[in-house]
């Protein structure tokens, strides 16, 4: 019953948004072709400012990335995702455009996340596992460079739990589509490597022009290129949540010493209610699971995990459970 209402709906739906999308296409060229911005950001001004006409292009892409999702337009979707997440980029470059810190600044750097992932979600649907680790670390990188730049570098515990959260939102993605049917890479060579390969690069090295050879059947993939099971994304979030805790340690000795700014900002406060031997936990077991369950013949980094997991009932001064899992690796 479902399915025949949707295919009956699916013709005028896709109509509807593809009006909808001409409407923003025409509205989009108008602020493109505007030839007076609006005026600067004046950040000690705590009223509302207007959009500037870059920031409009994302608000008008961003629209045109969801109507195309919505007519299945997949392709299309990935490419205004695309653009609009560069075009966020180019926002944040410049402070004037938007200040670090500010309402604006914090919902532009959500939007920017939620975008990256939209992106990586859709090269994941269209089976292209490189690029969609590739743009996430790009994403990382990029943004990472810029929270330097806004003073939220590696000293800070904003910075890993926002790098924990890349990790584990990557998981998560990977989670649903492996129950929805996506199917998890394998890396092991379909077939043996050809010595004559070996023999054509030696070729193409003395040559260097005019053949073309496979260099990953030679090399392999680059480990950043090689899509893994959600327990690997698990195990990096719960290391980074490791060294979130670590940070904000270090942040409340310093706020019993020397009292700053910092002190009093809401993020402090925030972070201040967060249990983080709780999550820590929580993502060193979701990555053991997962390990077991995907990994049954690498014991070893299964055990690993299993390290950690002591580690964090250590911390948290369960001792019994923490033995347990001393044993368990024994065994």
């Amino acid at each position: 019953m479902l399915l025949s209402l949707q295919d009956a709906l699916y013709e005028s739906a896709s109509e509807y948004y593809s009006n909808h999308s001409k409407r923003v296409r025409r509205k989009r060229n108008r602020h493109v072709n505007a030839s007076n911005p609006p005026p600067a950001f004046a950040t000690a001004n705590p009223r509302p400012q207007p959009l500037r006409p870059i920031g409009w292009s994302v608000r008008y892409d961003y629209k045109l990335a969801t109507f195309a999702e919505f007519r299945s337009e997949e392709e299309v979707a990935r490419k205004h995702y695309e653009d609009c997440w560069s075009q966020l980029l180019d926002m944040f470059s410049s402070t004037g455009v938007l200040p670090p810190r500010t309402k604006r600044w914090a919902e532009a750097k959500v939007l920017a996340d939620c975008i990256a992932v939209k992106i990586v979600k859709l090269y994941l649907y269209s089976g292209e596992h490189a690029r969609a680790l590739s743009h996430l670390n790009r994403h990382v990188t990029r943004f990472g460079e810029l929270s330097r730049a806004w003073g939220i570098g590696e000293d800070m515990f904003e910075y890993w739990s926002w790098q924990a959260r890349q990790q584990r939102v990557l998981a998560e993605l990977l989670e649903a589509g492996i129950r929805a049917g996506f199917k998890l890479p394998s890396h092991l060579p379909s077939e043996p490597v050809n010595p004559a390969l070996t023999a054509q690069l030696a070729v193409v090295g003395g040559h260097g022009r005019g053949t073309s050879v496979d260099l990953s059947a030679v090399f392999g993939l680059a480990p950043s290129s090689a899509l893994q099971h959600p327990g690997f994304y698990y195990f990096a979030a719960a290391q980074f949540t490791q060294r979130r805790y670590t940070e904000f340690l270090r942040a409340l000795d310093l706020e019993a010493t020397a009292p700053s700014a910092l002190s009093a900002s809401p993020g402090f406060m925030n972070e201040k209610k967060v249990d983080h031997q709780a999550l820590i936990l929580e993502l060193h077991t979701k990555a053991y699971d997962l390990f077991k369950k995907y990994s049954p013949s690498s014991l070893r980094l299964t055990l690993y995990v299993a390290y950690h997991i002591g580690l964090a009932y250590h911390a948290a001064a369960k001792y019994d459970t923490a033995a347990k899992c001393v044993i368990m690796q024994q065994l």
